[in-house]
């Protein structure tokens, strides 16, 4: 989700729309959120707000981002998404994190608020559509494996 800051307030942005991207997949998107002021959340945390959101009717892609946690939720709790309105830019960065539209349509069983606030430290690496890696940060970077190359090649 894109914000602006102005005289240390935030305000609501248009620039993106939700079912857009603030940053393209490459360079830039290794340095984006470094140069930028953000208001960070621990994951527990965000995921809460994100099914606050959807419990209010919000859809991923139409009323909020499209970013791959707001779909990932959306997809586990089974609400709607809205991927007609994802813009091509978005995909490809969806994409680059194996987030694919046949994923996000492949039927799954429902989760309850519970299990995903649960999980929310969980992290799932996936390749082609199967689950390749699972941990918390600290385990896979520990591991070696595709997360950890991943996060170095964004933030090294």
């Amino acid at each position: 989700m894109t914000v602006a800051e102005k005289f240390g307030r935030v305000f609501s942005t248009y620039r993106y729309r939700a079912g857009d991207t603030a940053h393209g997949s490459g360079e830039q998107a290794k340095t984006l959120k470094r140069d930028i002021p953000c208001i960070v959340a621990d994951k527990r945390t965000h995921t809460e707000f994100v099914i606050r959101a959807l419990k209010a009717g919000m859809v991923p892609g139409r009323d909020i981002g499209c970013s791959p946690v707001n779909l990932s939720i959306a997809r586990a709790l089974r609400l709607p998404m809205d991927l007609d309105n994802i813009t091509a830019r978005a995909w490809a960065e969806l994409q680059s994190v194996d987030i694919t539209r046949q994923w996000l349509e492949m039927p799954v069983q429902k989760l309850t608020e519970e299990d995903v606030l649960e999980n929310a430290d969980e992290i799932l690496v996936v390749q082609q559509g199967e689950i390749v890696e699972q941990g918390n940060h600290q385990q896979l970077m520990e591991r070696g494996g595709v997360y950890a190359g991943l996060y170095r090649s964004q933030f090294q």
